[in-house]
């Protein structure tokens, strides 16, 4: 048999005749084209197309005691977002995630008639979640009344 030349497998199946050697050149064809796909993909992936892992985030969390637990809202601040808020659960815990390694944050404990020791807390976030709890304290201060006539 003589060597094909990549007509010759036309005109082999244009008249009808299959050899073996149309399968191999079919082989070889076949080969030779996945090759080339898996040469294209890996040529477009390079070593500095790797995509960086996602910056660590981090937690404050801790718990309210005292007179009152529940329904205490915590303010977090920084200078260089705007204000986060969590509330407290049932049992006095909170939780605010998302924050920056290398942060530093001030925790404040809101809720009227109640004063709070801490008032406030800074807390900076130094590659681990954080805690800061408070110990709430209710607040009856004195009362006063106006008198007079409007006339």
């Amino acid at each position: 048999m003589r060597d094909l030349k990549p007509y010759d497998y036309f005109r082999f199946i244009l008249k009808g005749e299959l050899s073996m050697k149309i399968r191999r050149v079919s082989t070889q064809v076949l080969i030779c084209f996945l090759m080339m796909l898996f040469l294209m993909v890996v040529g477009c992936v390079r070593s500095d197309d790797v995509i960086p892992a996602a910056a660590a985030t981090y937690s404050i969390s801790g718990v309210v005691s005292g007179d009152i637990k529940a329904g205490v809202t915590i303010n977090l601040t920084d200078a260089a977002t705007a204000n986060e808020t969590a509330t407290t659960a049932a049992d006095g815990t909170y939780s605010i995630t998302g924050l920056a390694n290398g942060g530093t944050y001030t925790l404040t404990p809101i809720l009227a008639g109640y004063t709070f020791n801490p008032a406030s807390k800074v807390v900076a976030i130094t590659g681990s979640n954080m805690t800061a709890d408070f110990v709430a304290t209710s607040f009856t201060g004195p009362t006063y009344s106006i008198s007079g006539k409007v006339t």
